[in-house]
């Protein structure tokens, strides 16, 4: 909550922090590598040139297009279902009658399914995922796509510049006597310098990444993700309660449903990227406004076999 009051303060720091690894690699590395080659020096500086842009465009759109919040007069239309992440064993506690449908009585105003409210935003933010301090914005339905985009082209960015500043420590390790070295180390200390400096980005930026990918490719938002585990926490209580000396012995990703797993990570990436793999990179708006989502075949599957079965047992019972 403290980085999220410094509002803008933090976006020209961002953006600061893109562009010096380019604006120092470039003279301090690419140009001693390659002063003797300008074909080579040409290739590698529009390929840095093309990655940075893309990257501050992918920042830019995140900072700038908003995550998406509940439309103005939006009302629940007739027959929707609240779905929700639920133990297999559960029944569907959230239908479509009055008493279930989300209200936000901060905006009053009804709440989309994955809707949720924000409090730096002070508004329902559609699919929200977190409140991002370093892009001073939800990362929510319309921005997610940009936002991953960003993570990954921080880390192809780094990766790029520590492997040159790596050939070009290698190439002053090869051709440069020790002596040499130590009587005219600029260019070995910059090296290390930058080194340091982008392996600490880079190890950041990777968690950041890693921890979205795992998300995304499990059709879950970081909001989604805790009220998974908190799901999974009461199943395991109540199992061990019912059982209590005999072990689960199923994965918790077979026990606990997802209404919005589609069962891989291909098919969760394209409801967050895109259904054109061609266009992933691409800072392209993402189909849809964020009020309706497909549910996954399992997650209804499970919900018919329960029906039926409680179905059974209330003829059943009817008949004695």
């Amino acid at each position: 909550r403290r980085m999220a009051g410094l509002g803008w303060i933090l976006i020209p720091f961002v953006v600061g922090l893109i562009l010096a690894p380019y604006l120092t690699g470039v003279p301090l590395i690419l140009w001693p590598m390659f002063r003797h080659n300008l074909f080579g020096f040409m290739c590698h500086f529009i390929f840095a040139t093309a990655i940075i842009i893309w990257l501050v465009k992918t920042y830019l759109r995140a900072v700038n297009t908003p995550p998406g919040y509940t439309p103005n007069g939006w009302t629940p239309p007739e027959g929707l279902v609240y779905y929700r992440i639920k133990a297999y064993d559960q029944d569907d506690l959230e239908g479509n009658s009055d008493e279930k449908i989300r209200w936000c009585a901060k905006c009053e105003t009804y709440k989309p399914p994955r809707a949720h409210h924000c409090k730096e935003c002070k508004k329902c933010v559609l699919k929200m995922d977190h409140h991002c301090p370093w892009i001073n914005n939800c990362v929510g339905y319309f921005n997610h796509k940009y936002f991953v985009q960003f993570l990954i082209g921080v880390v192809l960015d780094i990766s790029y510049l520590l492997a040159m500043i790596a050939w070009r420590a290698f190439e002053l390790y090869s051709t440069t006597s020790s002596k040499q070295a130590l009587e005219n180390p600029t260019e070995i200390l910059t090296a290390a310098v930058l080194a340091t400096f982008n392996i600490g980005i880079i190890s950041s930026v990777s968690a950041l990444l890693s921890w979205q990918l795992f998300l995304v490719g499990s059709g879950r938002t970081n909001i989604e993700y805790f009220e998974y585990q908190d799901v999974a926490s009461a199943f395991r209580k109540r199992y061990r309660q019912q059982h209590p000396n005999k072990k689960l012995g199923m994965r918790q990703e077979d026990v606990i449903l997802n209404p919005w797993d589609m069962g891989s990570f291909s098919e969760n990436f394209k409801t967050v990227m895109g259904h054109n793999k061609n266009r992933w990179m691409l800072p392209d708006r993402i189909p849809g406004d964020g009020t309706e989502f497909v549910v996954s075949r399992r997650y209804l599957n499970n919900q018919s076999r329960r029906e039926m079965n409680n179905t059974m047992v209330s003829s059943s019972v009817e008949d004695v």
